[in-house]
């Protein structure tokens, strides 16, 4: 893998890991009112399909070529938004957008 497609990859990785924590938190803001077996079936769909997603997409960029450093940048970029939503309050106008959506 040369270094343009391995730069390519760690971009992708980390706005993976900002997209993973922002649909993340809508997932916990509309799984928490159901029953907890179904959210954790949920859970675990949600999970499989995100996982699928990003192997599926990395394929497109690398062959699905998939390093350890890859996941420890999507980590970083989780970590950031979250560290990032903290401090702009972000959740509040995202749980009050959801809860219009779903009156």
């Amino acid at each position: 893998m040369d270094e343009k497609v391995q730069l390519i990859s760690f971009f992708f990785s980390f706005l993976f890991g900002f997209l993973f924590f922002f649909c993340t938190c809508f997932h916990y803001l509309i799984c928490k009112k159901y029953p907890l077996l179904f959210q954790y079936f949920i859970t675990f769909l949600y999970i499989l399909d995100v996982v699928l997603l990003y192997v599926l997409l990395l394929y497109r960029i690398n062959d699905g070529v998939v390093h350890i450093y890859f996941l420890f940048v999507l980590c970083l970029g989780f970590v950031l938004a979250s560290i990032l939503q903290k401090n702009v309050k972000l959740k509040r106008k995202l749980s009050r957008f959801i809860e219009k959506i779903l009156r």
